[in-house]
């Protein structure tokens, strides 16, 4: 039913090199995602927009790139001006199309864009 989703509430993160947390439970294939700038449901991708694939990717339980694109809504929840490269990387990558953040992460976006 993913082809029939009006809106779509996603996160957006960054990739398990950067967040100390998680790269100590990252796979060998994740760990092959150094280029990643950030990822949404799981589908990374690098700063200029550009998908990254992974080993896991096809055993996910998730919309595709290609589903997401076409949800006439899709809004990107982050808050960390860290996330700054990673929310402009997943517009770029149009799995995103709209933006729910706070005043910091706006501008550290502004920053690096201008």
């Amino acid at each position: 039913l993913w082809e029939r989703t009006d809106v779509a509430i996603v996160g957006i993160g960054l990739p398990h090199a950067i967040n100390a947390p998680e790269a100590s439970a990252a796979t060998p294939s994740e760990q092959a995602l150094v280029h990643a700038a950030g990822d949404v449901l799981r589908h990374y991708f690098d700063a200029e927009g550009t998908l990254i694939a992974w080993e896991g990717e096809s055993r996910m339980i998730a919309m595709s790139p290609a589903q997401l694109r076409a949800v006439p809504l899709v809004i990107g929840l982050a808050a960390s001006p860290e996330k700054a490269t990673a929310i402009i990387a997943a517009v770029r990558a149009g799995l995103i199309n709209t933006l729910v953040t706070d005043t910091k992460t706006a501008q550290a976006i502004l920053a690096a864009l201008a």
